[in-house]
């Protein structure tokens, strides 16, 4: 399977997206050296930027550095709708991974979501009205969604009907130490 983990839009920095940024960082990791593992059973491609490659870019993966600024937000809405749809198909993707939950407006081929919600202090923090809107209406374009908390789930559940089986609950990386179980779960959800 040719497998497109679509990080252009994580920044380090951005504190809003730290959870997720930390979360792929280790996910990367594992999924590199699990198709190393495998002798590269999978191609998975990372498609990144100047400020999140240092962190994406493991052994067992290739990692694509994309054109543009993700710090422009222009740039960026015109990414998220438009740019990855366009690629995506020219590089041969059987499935695209979306870790911010954000789908093309326009994209044919599977697509797969990650609706996170980030815990400070060990609590859950809400969603703002924007992120519920985005979420929803990802859960409703995507093949496949993964959540990081049941809690969201039972917010899609609640309020995208015809989205319960496309839904995985998976553990937050972010939060956890090693676990080569937690981790298989996740090469699993990604390439079944």
């Amino acid at each position: 399977m040719n497998l497109a983990i679509d990080c252009f839009t994580l920044i380090k920095e951005d504190q809003s997206e730290n959870g997720i940024y930390e979360l792929m960082k280790k996910l990367i990791a594992y999924l590199g050296a699990e198709n190393l593992r495998r002798d590269c059973e999978h191609h998975i491609m990372v498609m990144g930027n100047t400020y999140n490659q240092n962190d994406f870019d493991a052994d067992g993966t290739s990692f694509l550095l994309m054109d543009g600024d993700p710090k422009d937000k222009l740039y960026t809405f015109k990414w998220e709708n438009f740019v990855v749809a366009s690629i995506a198909p020219k590089l041969g993707c059987d499935r695209v991974f979306f870790p911010c939950g954000k789908l093309p407006l326009h994209y044919r081929g599977d697509k797969m979501a990650l609706l996170y919600s980030a815990r400070r202090n060990g609590q859950l923090q809400s969603l703002s009205p924007d992120t519920v809107r985005k979420y929803i209406s990802s859960a409703r374009k995507a093949e496949h969604i993964v959540v990081t908390e049941s809690s969201l789930e039972n917010m899609l559940l609640s309020k995208a009907s015809g989205v319960e089986s496309k839904i995985s609950v998976m553990p937050d990386l972010a939060n956890v130490k090693t676990d080569p179980m937690v981790y298989g779960r996740w090469w699993t959800e990604l390439f079944k």
